[in-house]
């Protein structure tokens, strides 16, 4: 598993292997975000945990989380992926949280100030994979990262999907000199009921249908 170099992060990033590969076209580097981590346990809080999880399904005989089962299906379009199917999408992207400390055990909600404190890592990810898109799976964490002074997001865009009024954001990002497209998906397990896969497949077909550099903002 591919390292990042001298990691101010805590919990250890996921990097797949085909990465760098064309598995989402020529050029493309894909880079998913999540929020945060919850445990149940406190031993189960360690800087390994993120690539457990992820090993775990992708792992014949093993029982993932819902969400890292359900995550390669909406970026595949694909309901009902076997695991060499999880384990072929799970290679080709780099998948990290944006808070870097466990979510209070009571709310299961990253604590105050969380995001903020994993801003770093997160922008020392991003100079070192240079991905060409990136892709939040949280609301929260794009509301709380997208417009941040440092990252510099800019709205480029406006779509709308199947079965949600309001209108998803194709943003440029911009952190030191790494430019990127960007959007964001719904949290897949949260919601009474969680969003619909195909609605989150379409967000992702819409994102990586861009090849161009985005367009600079000032």
């Amino acid at each position: 598993m591919e390292s990042v170099p001298e990691w101010t992060g805590y919990y250890l990033p996921w990097i797949g292997d085909a990465l760098r590969t064309e598995t989402w076209g020529a050029g493309v580097r894909l880079l998913v975000l999540g929020e945060s981590h919850y445990f149940g346990k406190p031993e189960d809080d360690r800087p390994e945990a993120t690539r457990e999880l992820i090993q775990d399904a992708i792992t014949p005989g093993t029982s993932p989380y819902l969400y890292f089962k359900m995550l390669p299906e909406i970026l595949a379009g694909e309901r009902s992926l076997d695991v060499d199917g999880r384990a072929k999408i799970w290679n080709s992207i780099a998948f990290e949280n944006i808070v870097q400390e466990a979510a209070d055990s009571k709310t299961r909600r990253p604590k105050a100030g969380a995001i903020e404190r994993g801003k770093p890592a997160l922008y020392q990810l991003i100079n070192y994979l240079h991905p060409t898109h990136v892709l939040f799976v949280s609301r929260r964490a794009w509301d709380g990262v997208t417009y941040d002074k440092e990252f510099r997001g800019r709205l480029q865009e406006t779509f709308r999907v199947d079965g949600r009024r309001e209108a998803y954001e194709l943003h440029r990002g911009c952190v030191g000199g790494v430019t990127f497209w960007m959007t964001y998906i719904l949290h897949p397990t949260n919601g009474h009921p969680p969003p619909p896969v195909s609605q989150s497949s379409q967000v992702v077909r819409r994102l990586l249908a861009k090849r161009s550099a985005p367009t600079a903002v000032s």
